[in-house]
């Protein structure tokens, strides 16, 4: 006999069954334990998610302002602010037309209002920080304990120390106007409202930054939604060099 045959067929690590599991998303996973009433293997699929999903949300956090400070050491805060915006144009399109576009597809009014409120707290529910939503006359309020990726980067010192992570050293309106702003942390004023406004138009913002971010570990960051996107008082939009009802682009852009 030769080698192979005396040594008999060699061993398989994984069942045919294992490597087709293995080719599954996580949620198909605990839907499909929840469809068979097999309760335990779901909180199985649950509990080996979350830690997974955490590492690669950080390891894109860290990336990216690694990146921007790396960009304001070498080569100036100016390219580095550059470098933000570019690198929020991708989310441009549907930044600027998200609470539009929802809120008509459930038919505006106060039913496009409670629909986008909940669009949002999906968004929230992905990002792992603790928040707590109110409601008054006029806006929503989502208070964020810490955010869940700048917030928490500050929360554990990632911008302490000689090798921490760089802030913004001049007032600028890409970054609401203030200075000491955590790199991280601007992508939400041009992500969230600075791209939307002058996209979509006044109104557009996806939330206004109240606070308007975390600076300290501790720090708490508020955000509003409207109800009625055209009463968003105007010093919301001053702090960028904009004002309402029309387009004044600022040099960056």
């Amino acid at each position: 006999m030769k080698g192979d045959d005396c040594m008999g067929k060699p061993k398989r690590l994984l069942s045919k069954e294992k490597l087709e599991e293995m080719q599954k998303q996580f949620l198909d996973l605990v839907l499909e334990a929840l469809e068979q009433g097999d309760i335990e293997t779901a909180k199985y699929w649950v509990k080996r998610h979350r830690p997974q999903q955490h590492w690669f949300f950080d390891s894109y956090l860290h990336a990216c302002t690694s990146l921007a400070t790396y960009i304001q050491k070498h080569m100036g805060e100016e390219a580095a602010l550059e470098a933000m915006v570019q690198a929020c144009e991708y989310f441009a399109e549907g930044a600027a037309n998200l609470r539009k576009m929802v809120t008509e597809a459930y038919g505006g009014g106060d039913e496009g209002v409670k629909a986008y409120v909940e669009c949002i707290a999906d968004l929230w529910r992905q990002h792992y920080g603790k928040w707590t939503v109110e409601e008054d006359d006029e806006k929503f309020i989502f208070t964020q304990d810490p955010c869940g990726s700048g917030g928490r980067m500050i929360d554990m010192g990632a911008y302490e120390g000689p090798f921490g992570y760089g802030r913004t050293k001049n007032p600028s309106p890409i970054a609401w106007g203030e200075k000491d702003v955590p790199f991280y942390c601007l992508h939400c004023a041009i992500c969230n409202e600075i791209i939307p406004i002058l996209r979509g138009g006044d109104g557009s913002q996806i939330w206004i930054h109240a606070t308007p971010c975390a600076k300290k570990a501790g720090d708490k960051c508020v955000h509003y939604i409207y109800k009625d996107p055209s009463k968003i008082p105007d010093e919301y939009y001053e702090r960028f060099g904009l004002t309402k009802n029309r387009k004044k682009m600022m040099d960056v852009y």
